[in-house]
């Protein structure tokens, strides 16, 4: 993968963040809005928001990807075709959408209808992309525990694990949901088009608590190790202000589930109708957007204190696909389908998230990885919140070890040379293999209790 000479810099992918996060809470609460308010915008007004939307998910993408690639692995690493490989299948993917959503803008303007298809299309390839990134993702963190049993990478395996359970129960509940629907939605008023559509049936209601109860878990699941990784701010705000602060993206994301189980708003929502249902709608609705911006900022405040330009552009990509993974992977946004498909361009960020946040953390992995010197480097500006990245590059390290040593072994030929003090049998070639890694696992412990000693 070749270097990008002219990027887009670092505060300004950021900021396209920040306003992707926007279009996606709009965009997900614009029929909400609508059945809460009298008068509701002409069919033209919102076809041209509609594709506002997907022009400024088409041109985000484009820099996302070039910013992601800007930090891309050395073409000297051996593990550069698999990232190839993965950057070409992304770029194919989000193509692949834009051009679907361009179609469906052409077909309600020509016809003043789309497709239903054409929809399926777009949520099939978003989410399968992403639930097959974050399974990679998730066997990654699996094998890193393995080599180095840090608890910390063991929660964010189980996190990515319950995400991916989120969206394959997003993925069945929205077939079931689409198959009550016409194969062609007409261009009418929304209202009229929800009418139409009241019941979707008991299984679409059961998938429904399904999905509310896996989106729980997999945040708190997430927000545990975030809270870990940001623990260094104890010292520097004290702990009653740190946990107020990373407690109201937990506290903001529970509540309206709280709220809808024990009817907290059911009277003030008969006593003042819509106008108390818009305000919800608003207040309320971007609250996983609020918890991907904590769980993004652990990785760019670890960013912010790497001054090698290409590993800073990768924890900051890591950071920037934890966001847009949190962002977009919200049901609400579908529940209702309706002309234009409002939620759609939401859904469509899934598999370009996924893909930032596994080669952000991957690509880390591996450059960490090949010198000790930057890890030491980076560990004394870094300290507690570089713990992710110092624990899987030392494992992935032990692991490309590991894999070098069994290539050697396999190579020697037992019959013809035998080592003294290496008996024949499989087990003590498996004990010589463990005594191996063992020496390269203490030099690493030396080396991170020396980086330990350094930082204070």
């Amino acid at each position: 993968m070749t270097e990008v000479t002219s990027k887009p810099g670092h505060k300004y992918v950021l900021v396209l963040t920040l306003i992707s996060s926007i279009l996606m809470i709009v965009d997900s609460i614009v029929v909400s809005i609508y059945l809460s308010i009298p008068r509701i915008p002409s069919s033209q007004t919102n076809i041209i928001v509609f594709l506002s939307f997907v022009l400024f998910f088409i041109i985000s993408s484009y820099f996302f990807l070039r910013y992601a690639n800007s930090g891309s692995l050395s073409a000297t690493h051996p593990h550069i075709k698999q990232v190839k490989f993965i950057t070409k299948s992304i770029v194919l993917t989000q193509s692949a959408i834009s051009v679907v959503l361009i179609y469906i803008i052409a077909q309600i303007v020509i016809f003043g209808n789309y497709n239903l298809v054409s929809m399926i299309i777009v949520i099939f390839l978003s989410h399968v992309v992403a639930i097959g990134l974050l399974v990679l993702l998730v066997y990654l963190f699996v094998n890193w525990y393995l080599s180095k049993r840090s608890k910390l990478m063991l929660a964010y395996a189980f996190a990515f694990a319950m995400i991916v359970t989120t969206l394959v129960i997003s993925l069945i509940y929205l077939s079931i949901q689409l198959s009550y629907y016409d194969p062609f939605v007409k261009l009418r008023s929304v209202k009229a088009s929800i009418g139409d559509y009241s019941n979707y049936g008991a299984r679409v209601l059961i998938l429904g608590e399904f999905y509310t109860y896996a989106s729980i878990i997999s945040f708190i699941s997430i927000w545990i190790p975030s809270v870990i990784l940001l623990r260094t701010y104890f010292a520097k705000i004290g702990k009653l202000p740190y946990w107020t602060l990373v407690s109201i993206p937990l506290i903001y994301f529970l509540f309206p589930f709280l709220s809808d189980e024990l009817g907290i708003f059911d009277s003030l929502f008969l006593e003042y109708g819509p106008n108390i249902t818009l305000l919800y709608y608003i207040i309320f609705s971007p609250y996983k957007q609020i918890g991907g911006l904590l769980f993004g900022i652990v990785f760019w405040l670890t960013a912010m204190r790497i001054e090698r330009k290409n590993l800073k552009v990768l924890v900051n990509t890591a950071g920037i696909g934890m966001v847009l993974l949190f962002s977009s992977s919200v049901l609400h946004g579908l529940t209702y389908v309706v002309a234009p498909p409002f939620g759609l361009v939401t859904v469509s960020y899934l598999g370009l998230a996924a893909y930032m946040l596994l080669i952000g953390i991957f690509s880390s992995a591996k450059e960490l990885s090949r010198d000790n010197m930057i890890r030491r480097e980076i560990y004394k500006v870094a300290g507690e919140e570089f713990d992710l990245f110092r624990n899987i590059s030392e494992a992935d390290l032990v692991r490309t070890s590991e894999k070098r040593v069994k290539a050697i072994i396999d190579k020697v030929e037992i019959q013809e040379y035998q080592p003294q003090g290496m008996a024949d049998d499989e087990s003590d070639y498996k004990k010589f293999l463990e005594e191996a890694i063992d020496e390269i696992a203490s030099k690493l412990k030396k080396s991170s209790s020396t980086d330990s000693k350094d930082s204070l």
